[in-house]
């Protein structure tokens, strides 16, 4: 699973030819902790509070390349990195 990039200490992956909506795994040492919708819905997992409004502003500031790497990503081809 490609890392698109890193916030905080948590790394933001997509899967390739993942399912459902568009939405993004954070991991932190290797242990994924959430799945987070890049509309910013927590869809499972647990993140601290301060954590998720940092990862929800980052995301927002980054909705078109998410887009573009979400699409990527479905085709099975490398989402690429969002560059900061």
């Amino acid at each position: 699973m490609p890392e698109i990039f890193e916030l905080n200490g948590m790394s933001i992956k997509m899967l390739y030819r993942d399912h459902d909506d568009p939405h993004v795994h954070i991991y932190r040492h290797d242990i994924e902790l959430a799945v987070v919708q890049l509309d910013g819905t927590l869809r499972n997992g647990n993140l601290e509070p301060d954590k998720l409004k940092v990862l929800r502003t980052w995301m927002k500031m980054k909705h078109e390349e998410l887009m573009v790497c979400w699409l990527k990503a479905s085709k099975g081809l490398k989402p690429g990195r969002i560059k900061i």
